[in-house]
């Protein structure tokens, strides 16, 4: 289970109380038939523990360390210029952030720095492309290649991991940690956590201060955080070795994947036994 459809799948239509308690019922009785149970985050295994009395196993998304080990960082061109990014999906877990970000973004004024945020992303139309590209300092590109993406990403000053306050996107993605909160981590760049209290990354992100948390919507405290890490160069820095070295110990592909095969070798030799939690 990567992120809370069964919460959502079923919010809109005449017959959608039908609807749900008929996919409600299928989900359980196809776990009952499961010998193996995975999750996204510890949060989602906690509230699935809870909600279908079952044993998940948290699997985040992995990465592959060779691609993040360098410590180099582009010398910018301009350093009167402080470069956000955010890079991947747009849908109903974060459009309304990254609209309200970029409106946040046009309206900003520092007398020392040019705040410009740049987003990468194939998802334009579920963007608002015309309308979000009215906002000053705020540009839309292409996605690029994943090979291309820690390079990218060290071409920043920040990174933003942004995901709605509505009562949909919260019930979507309150349980799910973004697959691109690992490679975040391991770039060697500050994250900016614009999101709920309750969601998974701002546990995580307030849980092990590897990240600056924004916790609603007021536009005062986007600028507090902005203003704070355009200025402490030392606070950036103590969250980034906190994140490479969370990201490191937790994401190491190596590992997770030899974690994976351990759970799916103990399956293919116990059967329906219960499985030992390798994590």
């Amino acid at each position: 289970m990567m992120d809370d459809w069964p919460s959502t799948i079923s919010q809109k239509g005449p017959f959608r109380k039908m609807w749900h308690r008929r996919i409600d019922g299928e989900l359980r009785s196809l776990m009952d038939n499961a010998s193996l149970l995975l999750s996204i985050s510890e949060a989602m295994s906690d509230e699935y523990s809870v909600r279908y009395g079952k044993t998940f196993i948290s699997f985040h998304n992995p990465i592959d360390l060779e691609r993040f080990s360098t410590n180099d960082k582009p010398v910018m061109s301009d350093n009167k210029c402080f470069r956000i990014l955010y890079l991947g999906r747009v849908g109903t877990a974060n459009r309304q952030s990254l609209l309200k970000f970029a409106s946040f973004i046009s309206n900003y004024n520092n007398s020392d720095k040019n705040v410009e945020f740049d987003i990468y992303t194939n998802d334009n139309k579920e963007l608002g492309y015309k309308k979000i590209m009215k906002y000053r300092g705020v540009s839309v590109f292409e996605a690029v290649s994943y090979d291309q993406v820690p390079f990218l990403m060290r071409c920043y000053d920040l990174l933003l991991l942004p995901l709605d306050f509505t009562k949909l996107g919260l019930k979507f993605s309150r349980y799910s940690m973004p697959t691109k909160a690992s490679e975040y981590m391991a770039s060697g760049i500050p994250i900016l956590v614009f999101a709920p209290r309750e969601t998974a990354i701002s546990m995580f992100c307030l849980k092990y201060q590897c990240g600056y948390c924004v916790n609603s919507q007021e536009m005062n405290d986007l600028e507090k955080a902005i203003n704070l890490l355009i200025n402490d160069f030392d606070y950036r820095s103590i969250i980034v070795d906190r994140a490479k070295r969370l990201a490191f110990q937790l994401f190491d592909g190596e590992r997770v994947r030899g974690n994976f095969q351990s759970l799916i070798s103990q399956l293919l030799v116990s059967g329906n036994d219960e499985l030992i939690n390798v994590q």
